[in-house]
């Protein structure tokens, strides 16, 4: 089954990130893709507790970067699916699989695939924006001024305190918040040019917050060369593959 998705603005410099979730029977496939990072995760279960978990990195900014999967894999196995959110400290892992993975669960029992498309725009002199699709459909809208929300829904509030405000957001707001806000926050990294440094160690403003940047880590975890994308001037963005452009006012009455 492909997928149709949305265009992300595509000639509009920018991050453009894509999840996309496929529920089983006994199994639930989530993938994630952007400028810098590819990761497949894959959680199997009885319909109450994780039982196995897989997972692949067809693209990864450090070499160290797989192996945080087989360290999710262990943790994960027997965790209930309810109880995924909070089974571990999120700094011990690589925080765009755990997210995966933590997505995974919590729609383990759903009927058919979930696909979050998201936009974030390059700053500028103004305000920028950020957006995040659900399926074909925009679900949350916000124009950023810094890590401020200074208009959409939150409007005023900071990203960084984001777990404090998300229960004034509508419950269906608040799943799209928090993978938009994901976005946001890695959208920096277009600045800066990592395949360039020695090793993670270089980077002392990140020791501790994930999985590659732990002290006894980063100091061999080198920058894999040629990773990071830009998918600035692509219509079809991450995940192309997997989706199909939704139709246009132009080519809705065209026949295949």
């Amino acid at each position: 089954m492909i997928l149709s998705a949305p265009d992300l603005y595509p000639g509009c410099p920018g991050l453009r990130r894509r999840i996309l979730l496929r529920p089983g029977p006994d199994a639930v496939r989530g993938e994630v893709e952007d400028d810098f990072h590819h990761f497949v995760v894959a959680l199997f279960h009885d319909r109450e507790r994780i039982t196995q978990v897989s997972t692949a990195a067809p693209r990864h900014p450090w070499t160290s970067c797989p192996a945080a999967g087989d360290l999710l894999a262990a943790r994960l196995r027997g965790v209930p699916l309810g109880e995924a959110a909070g089974f571990d400290s999120p700094y011990s892992h690589c925080t765009h699989m755990l997210d995966l993975a933590l997505l995974a669960a919590a729609h383990a029992h759903d009927d058919v695939p979930l696909l979050y498309s998201m936009f974030v725009a390059d700053p500028g002199s103004a305000l920028r924006a950020a957006q995040v699709w659900r399926g074909e459909s925009i679900v949350l809208d916000w124009m950023l001024d810094g890590d401020r929300v200074a208009a959409g829904p939150g409007e005023g509030n900071n990203l960084r305190r984001l777990r404090e405000w998300l229960p004034e957001l509508r419950p269906r707001l608040r799943e799209p918040a928090t993978v938009l806000r994901r976005a946001i926050f890695i959208s920096s990294g277009r600045r800066f040019d990592y395949e360039h440094v020695d090793n993670a160690s270089v980077l002392t403003r990140q020791v501790g917050a994930c999985f590659t940047f732990q002290p006894e880590r980063s100091g061999t975890a080198l920058p894999v060369r040629g990773s990071k994308l830009d998918f600035t001037a692509e219509r079809a963005g991450p995940l192309a593959l997997r989706l199909q452009p939704a139709p246009s006012p132009s080519n809705l009455g065209e026949e295949d």
